[in-house]
């Protein structure tokens, strides 16, 4: 995380890991993905379908619930606006 803040995108994840009392290192060592990975997604990056399942077991959602459709829509939207 650059500046330890998540994402506006992704603040869905980072909040629900918190209230979890998860730490990411905590998060990537129960759901079998690295460090690395959680901070990528903080930061918005949308995962593959393999990790966004593993992650969200281990928050106890459905994936949909943080990658729907429309949120992946509006994070590649402010992603675009981001840029320009």
């Amino acid at each position: 995380m650059p500046n330890g803040e998540p994402c506006e995108t992704n603040r869905e994840f980072f909040t629900l890991m918190v209230k979890k009392g998860m730490s990411p290192r905590a998060l990537a060592r129960k759901s079998g993905v690295s460090h690395k990975t959680i901070e990528l997604v903080i930061d918005g990056w949308i995962p593959s379908a393999r990790v966004q399942g593993a992650l969200a077991t281990q928050l106890g959602v459905d994936p949909d619930e943080l990658w729907s459709i429309e949120a992946q829509l509006r994070i590649r939207a402010a992603k675009k606006r981001a840029r320009t």
